[in-house]
Parts: C-alpha cells; sequence; structure tokens
C-alpha cells in the first residue's frame, strides 16, 4: 500500500451573530422618566452632559464586551500506508480558537492520533490505536453577559472621576444614583477581573486480538479501550474596587486537580454461515466498564496577581495559606451479555433479533433485561415487481425494542446531608460589628430507591428509490414509550423531594427523508431534506397528578407544570387578551372592576395588560392559567441544496424547528430589577396611548405588579430557520497533486421572530443566560500526495 500524506486546514474568523440591539440612551432615558426612575437621569446629565431627553452618555454595552472578530484555526495532518502484513494510519491535529467576548477567552488544543493493524498469522489480528491531545482553555464569565443586558447606557465603561476605582478606572452605574447589586455591575469589569484557566491532556489507547476459529464462519474479537484524562483548573480574581458592591478586598485563588479513569472491556463472538439462499448469522458478546472521577480541591486568599505565585502551600513565597480544601468523586461499574441474530432468504425477507442483560453498580436493583427485535421485506425483489418501471429499491420495515438508560443520578438509597445558606445562621452581630456566619446543616429523611429507565419503542416505515434512482427517500412512524421515569417529586406536607423512577412520557411522530440528485451534462445537483415530527406526552407521574417545576430561583413566579397527558414542562400562567385602551374599557370588564376594588391605591390603568377570563367568573383566579406551550419543537426539519460544475461545487444546509416556545426571562426579570435596560423592540413597541399596542402595556405598566404575572405575554415562538453552513469549493491537480480550496462560513444567517439572542435554548426553554452565537467564516485548503 503506497503512503498517502493529507493536509487538511482552513484559517479564519468568527463574529457575533443577531446581536440583540438594546435601548440607547434616548429610548432608556425616556423609558426611566416615564416610569419615575429620572433621578438618575438628571444625575447622569449633570456628570457627562446632554440633557434629560438626550443624555450625552451612550454605552453600548455589548459593542464593548464583544469582539467583532475572533481569530479561529484549524490544521490537520494525515499520513497512511503499509503492506501487506502492517497497515498504519497517523494524524496531527492543532486548533486555535478564541472566543467572541473581549477577555481572556481562548480555547487551544493538540491532537495526535496513530493506528497500527497486523495480520499475525492467517487466522489472527492484532492492532493498536490511541488519541492523545492537550488542551489549554480560557474560559470567560459568562455573568457580564447577563449584567451587559440589564447594564443602563447611561454611565461609562471607564470613569476616571472615581477616585476609589483601582487598579481600573472603571464606571459605576452608583456614580449616577442606581442601585447596587449583581444585575447593576458594570460588565466590562466583571470580564476584565477574572482568569479561568484550565489545561490538561486525555490519552485514549486501545488494543485489539481478531481471531478466525473457522475461516469465513467463526471469529473472536477481545477490545480493551481506555481513557485517560488529568485537568488542573486555576480560577484567580485579583483585589479590586469599583463601588461598594462590585469589589474584592482580598484576592482568591482556587486549584482544582481532576482525573477521568475510564475502561471498556468487549469479547465478541460471530459466528455467520449461509445454504443456498439462506443466510445468518449470530453474535454473542460481554462487556465490562468502569468510569472513576474524583476532583481535589485547594483555595487560597492574599495571592499575589502574577502567575508565578499562583500555588497555595506556606514553603511558596508570595503565597497564601489553603483557607479552604475539597475533595469528591465518583466511581461506577456496569457488565453486559447481548445476543444478536440475524436471517435472511435471498436479501428477500429481512429477520434481526437482539437481547441484553445490562448490570449497573448506580442501582439497588442492578440488572435489566432488554430485547428487541426487527423485521423486513424488499419487495423490488419479489417476482410480481421484476417488470415495474417505477421503483429500483422498495423495503418495508418494522421493529420493536426496549433499551435502557442508565444516564441518570446513581442510587441515593443513604441519608443525604445538605448544607449552605439556607441552614445556615450569623451569630454575634451588635450595632456595626459583623457576626460570624455558623454553617448548618440539613439531613434528608427520604429516600428510595433507583432503578433502569427503559425505553420501549415500536416503528414501522419504507425506504425506495425510484426513478433510476434519482429519487431516495424513507419514511418512518415511530412511538417511543420512557417507562420509571427518573425525576425528583415533592412530598406532601414537606419540602423535601424524593428522586426516583417516578413517571412515563411518550414521543411519537413521523420522520421523513427524501433526496433527488441528478445531472445534466458538466452540471450535477442534489436536493434532499428531512423532517421529524414529535409528540410529547406525560403519562404517569406516580400517582400524582401535575407537578409544579420552573427556573430556579423563578419557580414560584413564572412556573412550568408537568400534568398527565400533556407536554412536559409546558409553561403556565393567563393568556393575554389584548391591552385595556382607555378607562371605560376597565370599568366594563368584571376582572379589572374587582381589582380596582381590591386595590384601590395600585389600581389597572390604561395600558395595562388584559387577561382572558377562561372559565367566564368574572375574576381572575388559579383556573384562568393555562398551558402556554412548551419548549419541545413539534417540528424539526432540514434541508440541503448541492451543484457542482466542472472543478465547482456548492452547498448549503438549512436547518430549523418550529412550534415550541420560549420563556423570555430576560425581560420578565423587571419584575425584580427595574432600573434594568430593556431590548430596543421592547422599548418601541410599548403602549403609548389609545390605539397605539394592544401587545405591550405602557412604559409605567410595565413595572407594576399586575403586568409581571406568569402570561403569555412572556412567552414567545422558538421557530426558526438557520443556514447552518454554506461551502464553495475548488478542484484542481498542480503537478499531479490533487488540491482543493474552499471558502466556508457556518452559521451565517438565523431567521426567528424571538426577541432574544438566539432561539436555541437549552434545558427547559427558560431564556435567562443572554449568550449570543458567533458565526465563522473561514478559507482552507486540502492537498494530497
Amino acid at each position: 500500500m503506497k503512503s498517502k500524506i493529507t493536509y487538511n486546514g482552513f484559517a479564519g474568523f468568527q463574529t457575533p451573530t443577531n446581536v440583540l440591539k438594546m435601548a440607547n440612551a434616548q429610548q432608556y432615558a425616556a423609558y426611566a422618566t416615564a416610569i419615575g426612575n429620572d433621578a438618575f437621569v438628571k444625575s447622569s446629565v449633570q456628570k457627562f452632559g446632554g440633557t434629560e431627553t438626550n443624555p450625552a452618555m451612550d454605552t453600548d454595552w455589548f459593542k464593548e464586551l464583544l469582539r467583532s472578530k475572533a481569530l479561529i484555526t484549524n490544521h490537520n495532518l494525515d499520513m497512511m500506508g503499509g503492506g501487506e502484513k502492517i497497515t498504519y494510519a497517523m494524524g496531527l491535529n492543532y486548533v486555535k480558537q478564541d472566543g467572541i467576548m473581549d477577555a481572556s477567552n481562548m480555547n487551544q488544543k493538540y491532537n495526535i492520533r496513530m493506528q497500527v493493524d497486523a495480520k499475525v498469522t492467517d487466522w489472527l489480528k492484532a492492532g493498536f490505536s490511541a488519541h492523545f491531545n492537550n488542551f489549554k482553555t480560557y474560559s470567560p464569565n459568562n455573568a457580564a453577559f447577563r449584567q451587559a443586558y440589564f447594564a443602563s447606557p447611561l454611565y461609562p465603561v471607564y470613569d476616571p472621576s472615581l477616585e476609589l476605582a483601582k487598579p481600573e478606572k472603571f464606571g459605576s452605574s452608583t456614580a449616577i444614583g442606581m442601585q447596587s447589586g449583581f444585575w447593576y455591575n458594570n460588565p466590562i469589569a466583571t470580564a476584565f477581573y477574572n482568569t479561568n484557566q484550565t489545561k490538561g491532556f486525555q490519552i485514549l489507547p486501545t488494543i485489539y486480538l481478531e481471531a478466525e476459529l473457522w475461516k469465513d464462519k467463526i471469529t473472536f474479537r477481545s477490545q480493551l479501550s481506555q481513557r485517560y484524562q488529568s485537568t488542573h483548573n486555576i480560577n484567580y480574581n485579583p483585589v479590586y474596587y469599583i463601588d461598594n458592591d462590585q469589589r474584592n478586598d482580598r484576592s482568591f485563588l482556587r486549584s482544582a486537580q481532576a482525573r477521568n479513569t475510564n475502561y471498556i472491556l468487549d469479547n465478541l463472538l460471530t459466528y455467520k454461515d449461509q445454504a443456498d439462499k439462506h443466510h445468518w448469522s449470530i453474535l454473542l458478546g460481554q462487556s465490562s466498564r468502569e468510569e472513576r472521577w474524583r476532583e481535589t480541591w485547594v483555595q487560597a486568599n492574599d495571592v499575589p496577581a502574577s502567575e508565578e505565585f499562583w500555588y497555595v502551600g506556606v514553603d511558596a513565597q508570595g503565597t497564601g495559606s489553603a483557607t479552604g480544601y475539597g475533595e469528591r468523586g465518583s466511581r461506577n461499574a456496569g457488565i453486559s451479555y447481548f445476543t444478536r441474530g440475524t436471517y435472511d432468504y435471498d436479501n428477500k425477507y429481512l429477520l434481526t433479533a437482539t437481547f441484553r442483560a445490562d448490570g449497573s453498580s448506580k442501582y439497588q436493583t442492578k440488572w435489566g433485561y432488554f430485547p428487541s427485535i426487527g423485521l423486513g421485506w424488499v419487495l423490488t425483489r419479489e417476482k410480481f415487481m421484476e417488470n415495474q418501471k417505477l421503483f429500483n429499491q422498495l423495503k418495508v420495515r418494522g421493529s420493536w425494542g426496549k433499551l435502557g438508560n442508565d444516564g441518570i443520578q446513581p442510587n441515593a438509597g443513604y441519608a443525604t446531608v445538605y448544607s449552605g445558606n439556607n441552614y445556615s445562621g450569623i451569630f454575634g452581630s451588635e450595632g456595626a460589628t459583623n457576626g460570624t456566619r455558623v454553617p448548618g446543616y440539613r439531613v434528608g429523611r427520604f429516600f428510595t430507591q433507583v432503578r433502569w429507565e427503559v425505553v420501549e419503542e415500536w416503528d414501522g416505515g419504507l425506504d425506495f428509490a425510484l426513478l433510476n434512482n434519482r429519487l431516495t427517500g424513507t419514511v418512518d412512524y415511530y412511538h417511543r414509550t420512557t417507562n420509571d421515569l427518573a425525576f425528583s417529586r415533592p412530598i406532601p406536607f414537606s419540602w423535601d423531594r424524593v428522586y426516583g423512577n417516578w413517571g412515563s412520557v411518550t414521543n411519537s411522530g413521523w420522520e421523513i427523508g427524501l433526496q433527488w440528485k441528478d445531472k445534466v451534462g458538466d452540471f450535477g445537483y442534489a436536493i434532499g431534506g428531512n423532517l421529524t415530527t414529535l409528540k410529547n406526552r406525560v403519562k404517569n407521574l406516580g400517582g400524582l397528578e401535575n407537578i409544579m417545576n420552573g427556573y430556579p430561583e423563578w419557580s414560584a413566579e413564572f412556573p412550568a407544570r408537568i400534568e398527565l397527558n400533556q407536554p412536559i414542562n409546558f409553561y403556565y400562567g393567563y393568556e393575554v387578551a389584548g391591552v385595556y385602551q382607555n378607562q371605560a374599557q376597565i370599568d366594563a370588564d368584571p376582572i379589572a372592576k374587582r381589582y380596582n376594588q381590591q386595590n384601590p391605591n395600585t389600581p389597572i390603568l390604561p395600558g395595562y395588560l388584559q387577561y382572558k377570563d377562561q372559565n367566564n367568573n368574572g375574576e381572575l383566579d388559579e383556573k384562568d392559567r393555562v398551558n402556554l406551550g412548551n419548549y419541545l419543537p413539534t417540528i424539526a426539519y432540514g434541508f440541503n441544496l448541492a451543484f457542482d460544475y466542472k472543478k465547482f461545487d456548492l452547498s448549503i444546509a438549512f436547518q430549523g424547528v418550529a412550534g415550541n416556545k420560549i420563556h423570555n426571562l430576560n425581560r420578565a426579570m423587571r419584575r425584580k430589577y427595574n432600573q434594568m435596560n430593556a431590548d430596543a423592540a421592547f422599548i418601541e413597541n410599548l403602549w403609548t396611548g389609545e390605539g397605539s399596542s394592544n401587545t405591550h402595556p405602557s412604559a409605567k405598566g410595565s413595572v407594576a405588579p399586575w403586568n409581571l404575572q406568569a402570561s403569555s405575554f412572556f412567552v414567545e415562538s422558538g421557530a426558526y430557520l438557520r443556514i447552518q453552513n454554506i461551502q464553495l469549493g475548488y478542484n484542481f491537480d498542480l503537478n499531479k497533486i490533487p488540491v482543493r480550496v474552499f471558502a466556508t462560513a457556518d452559521r451565517p444567517f438565523i431567521f426567528t421572530k424571538y426577541n432574544g439572542f438566539t432561539p436555541e435554548i437549552t434545558g427547559m426553554g427558560f431564556d435567562a443566560n443572554v449568550y449570543p452565537i458567533a458565526s465563522s467564516y473561514s478559507l482552507g485548503v486540502k492537498v494530497s500526495f
């Protein structure tokens, strides 16, 4: 085998996309004045100039926080070759990527790959492979993104007039009389005074032996795979002062070492044979695995800012003594026995059956047993299909099976100890003298056994190719039930929750994929697409009819709900019917009339949201809360276009979802933080008088408790269409060496109506973590010789 060397690399940059436009100084000042928070507007004008309607200070915090271009580069060098007895492959890879936050924010990685396969004898093969990578990462303080969303544009990034600010003269919201606290801190300072560095390496070796015990019939393969990863994380915060809230009086260093050690041992015995048109195979297998993780950390105060002193210990010059130490870890093991049998007659009638017995150390009920079966019928091999001209292939298939999921929390069948501020107290406070915090603890009184989650699925579908294989596709219907679903459920008349296998959930829908491919002369093209539908329903909650859930810290104000025969974790609140346009409309509404009689000091006014009375009883109560949608898309789709003409080629990939909702918690946080900024669309669409808006409240109403209840006003469509990738390439020979040059754009455009940075929200769809998505643009080359 002749040696072959291939280089494939690219260089380019990332840039933030779909950056939310926030209210500028004029819009923010007008809004603050309208809600009665104009004192700090006057203070900003007095300090930095301008007028109360047009302040001179106008800070675009996201512009200041984000890099317009963050460099990215990726280089791969691969070599393969060998002879009749031995083959080899090697690869080198280097990646460096700067983050889009303009701070200590970078990722760098080196990779080495190698593989050797040897034919030891006519009946024995052996092989070895290993992957090694070394990495270094500087992680930014993502809290800065959230603070940039909240920050007022009426004060600057830097303010030289603040004499106490050190070591940098960062500006402060308190300098213009605004509130202090995390949410109003200077986001650029938050990003700047942060060092979070992780260095580490990872080794993944694999070795195998494969023996042919009966030529072309029985083989035995044994393979051992391991993974060892070691990381060292340094988190350092220097001494600094911006205001009485955003400060650090003592430097802080946390040093943590973590180690992951995993192994998997697989043993496979395979028998395959045939007789006439009958073909069959039987596989017997066993797999053992173990996962270990341990982290040890130590921390200190009064550590100098220079990195050479970032050590903890009394014998290291200039470093601080340990003020804290801890260690944690986990260890899990599993073993599996499995078998698989296949049979086909003339490649026409197909049968596959499997059975697994999986054991896990995570549970007191160790073992789970999981069978499956699949059937197929290739109609185009039947005699009655011989003379038809339409189908080149037509296959009908169906399957049923169970599969265990152990990717859940281990068994908690022991007393659990909780600590934290909720269980602690401060003693000895007197006058201006601070007391001493005494840690408290609580022992969880409830525990239960956890067992395997079991996914049971059946599906049916067909595969086809027709019109001389120009049109190909698949159509499937699936129905998947997760039984023994593990989650924490509340204990009646208690603050405790118990984790266990309480529920079951079904997911069902269609999966459709189509592709048309053809060539006309030198011009070739392909058009493909896929569509998946999802119907999600909760079927069992361990005897409960519903469970309240939600985003941590906000679950009471803006709850999600799990309810039988409904999609899991739907947003639960009032449906907005419009906006009260005048006093006559308020007086004619029984809900508003009753509320104003009960709350004469904080009445509903024109410009306030109007909620729908679901049961027409004339009052707004719990029965008026309804399902406002949830985070799961009911449709996910994608399509791609590919063209080639002579030596040029172009491909475009699209991806999107529909039917899902997002809870815009960024907007809803105004319930607690009424001095926060707002996105420009929110300000521009506020009600300003009769007929001006029937979707948004007035400025004054936007901070009124009536309008800050859980409602459809904060729930928005999560549908989007994204251009995922565009690549243009040119292929040519250079002295008989094949060369490809290409230009690539990843995630360059997104089309969405959502009022946030991105509709791709993780978790339960509560958007409280502002983080822009980056597009990347690059030029690359691939050369093989």
